[in-house]
């Protein structure tokens, strides 16, 4: 029955949302004894700054304020606008944490702790979301294996988050605050092509592959980077 399909896809995806970062948590605490102050800190950043700051800033640029809401009706200048918030707004929070509230905690895994509740709880919270809408839809028709690409990309952008911490906090225990505008840049690039599929402009295939790639790249500077704190 395609309706079967279409929930185990939707399963799928749930599960990659929710228990990869939960597993990561798990295999790397039991491996090197992560801060759950840094996690938890790191949870509680990504809620301040995305789902009530960034979301002001959203709700006055986007609706409140007419001049700049027909400005970025266009949907290059959209996708540019949403990546750089993003940026700005998460990788400005990773700033804040590591250079006060996790001040002395600068190893890598401090790093490692802080992205995994970061991008953990996006994963999660998106994932949930995202299921829960498309479960209530699913009868329509549609490519079942579309239904799982918000599960991968979970866990794409879970690991470009962990990255993102690892270069700002590189960037505040070396004191070179340009790691943190690497790491915006980085950031609205990543959610540039996001906001490209968002609008219609970029089909998904071109967008998640693109996402992938960002992906990989965040994988190998994750362990790059362990080699660099070492040093």
């Amino acid at each position: 029955m395609p309706g079967i399909t279409y929930i185990a896809f939707i399963a799928l995806s749930l599960i990659l949302s929710v228990l990869v970062p939960v597993f990561l948590l798990l295999y790397f605490n039991r491996k090197y004894g992560l801060s759950f102050k840094a996690v938890g800190i790191g949870v509680l950043v990504w809620i301040v700054f995305t789902q009530i700051l960034e979301k002001v800033a959203h709700l006055y640029l986007l609706i409140i304020n007419p001049v700049t809401a027909q400005f970025l009706t266009s949907p290059f200048i959209f996708a540019v606008y949403g990546g750089l918030m993003a940026g700005l707004f998460e990788e400005t929070g990773r700033f804040l944490a590591f250079r006060y509230t996790l001040k002395g905690k600068t190893a890598w895994k401090d790093g490692l702790a802080y992205g995994i509740g970061h991008g953990g709880i996006e994963s999660i919270l998106i994932g949930v979301l995202t299921a829960s809408s498309l479960a209530r839809v699913y009868l329509l028709p549609a490519n079942p294996a579309l239904l799982a690409v918000g599960g991968v990309e979970r866990v794409m952008a879970l690991a470009a988050q962990i990255a993102f911490s690892l270069i700002v906090l590189y960037g505040v225990k070396t004191g070179k605050i340009r790691y943190l505008f690497y790491a915006i840049l980085g950031h609205a690039a990543l959610d540039f092509f996001a906001g490209l599929y968002q609008s219609h402009v970029m089909n998904v295939w071109t967008a998640e592959a693109i996402i992938a790639v960002f992906a990989i790249l965040a994988v190998w500077l994750i362990i790059r980077l362990k080699t660099v704190f070492n040093e």
